[in-house]
């Protein structure tokens, strides 16, 4: 069994994503999952503006690990279905890939960035 020592992580996750990637992913989400682009956009509105970092093209805010779980997965069964329906425009699906390694990104940092113990099992 693994243990997460850092409780805090579970309130938000503070990570850098890009604008573009944000905001295409929020307009992707209001079309398939309303409440998931909901949620999203009230979390970036939670956000203290006044700590809103802005470096090139890179928003720095905080997430709850939940919510980039659920984009996630989203985006993978978005992807998923543009793969198995020809009639998917080539563009869509490249927009839907970038989108999946961009959040997979922010997952990967995510747990870099947790110290985990190794626990007994019983």
């Amino acid at each position: 069994m693994l243990t997460i020592k850092h409780p805090t992580i579970y309130n938000g996750f503070n990570t850098s994503i890009h604008a573009v990637d944000l905001r295409e992913t929020c307009l992707l989400l209001m079309q398939t999952s309303p409440a998931l682009a909901d949620q999203l956009q009230y979390e970036i509105l939670q956000n203290d503006k006044n700590e809103l970092l802005i470096t090139e093209d890179k928003l720095s805010i905080t997430l709850h690990i939940e919510t980039i779980g659920s984009v996630i997965s989203e985006l993978t069964r978005l992807g998923e279905q543009a793969l198995q329906t020809p009639s998917t425009a080539v563009t869509s699906k490249k927009i839907i890939k970038e989108l999946i390694d961009c959040w997979s990104q922010l997952a990967e940092e995510l747990l870099l960035g947790v110290e985990i113990a190794d626990t007994q099992l019983h």
